[in-house]
């Protein structure tokens, strides 16, 4: 593969976001090819030269909106990227779509979440202007292809950090140490966002406790 120019578009890398470790982890594998990368990153003060990357801020001390598509515009136009990889939820895709769309050199491709109702009108039109698309998920692979089947992508999950996430070798040594050995259970790991509809999620688990009484339900929610 030839060195190539990438502008990532996305969470800035030194945030604790979700998207942020993932372009942190994409960063060390681009370097190493030898590729040239920059990011317009979004919520970034800086100006506009990141210690290990070029950077090109979007938000401003005083200013508390963003402004993404004219930045992002700018450093198509400055830096010529092969490549503008934007790594964003889906319904955040129709305000960078026409900056996207016009005709140039570069490709678009996109890794993203299919999250929030993202096929409304205007994240659908996104679907018929990116190159590329590398899916969170086969759910999500299915709805963008019913939208356009001749969107080009393939299904990447999100990375795991092996030093926090293990695989459990003793469920049931796992159980006795929570008291849970005689009871199934069920686990839910979402932000406490109206979105997840854990309130449905509760009404749900009553009918469950209806017909299988000894189950319980832990909820991990952040806020």
């Amino acid at each position: 593969m030839n060195n190539m120019k990438i502008l990532i578009y996305g969470d800035y890398w030194k945030f604790v976001s979700g998207y942020a470790r993932e372009i942190k982890d994409l960063l060390p594998y681009f370097k190493k090819a030898g590729h040239d990368v920059r990011q317009v990153a979004l919520g970034y003060n800086g100006f506009p030269r990141d210690n290990d990357i070029v950077v090109y801020h979007t938000k401003l001390p005083d200013v508390k909106d963003y402004y993404a598509q004219e930045v992002l515009h700018f450093a198509i136009d400055d830096f010529k990227p092969d490549i503008v990889l934007t790594v964003q939820d889906f319904f955040m895709l129709p305000k960078i779509s026409f900056t996207l769309a016009h005709p140039g050199k570069f490709k678009w491709v996109h890794w993203g979440t299919l999250d929030s109702d993202p096929l409304d009108f205007y994240s659908r039109e996104s679907l018929n202007w990116m190159h590329y698309c590398f899916f969170q998920s086969h759910f999500a692979a299915i709805e963008c292809k019913i939208i356009n089947p001749g969107l080009m992508g393939e299904v990447v999950y999100p990375s795991v950090d092996p030093k926090i996430f293990h695989k459990i070798e003793d469920k049931a040594a796992l159980k006795s140490q929570y008291k849970l050995n005689e009871f199934n259970v069920l686990i839910c790991n979402a932000r406490g966002q109206q979105r997840k509809n854990v309130p449905v999620l509760l009404d749900a688990f009553k009918e469950v406790l209806r017909e299988i009484p000894n189950t319980v339900l832990i909820l991990s929610s952040g806020i």
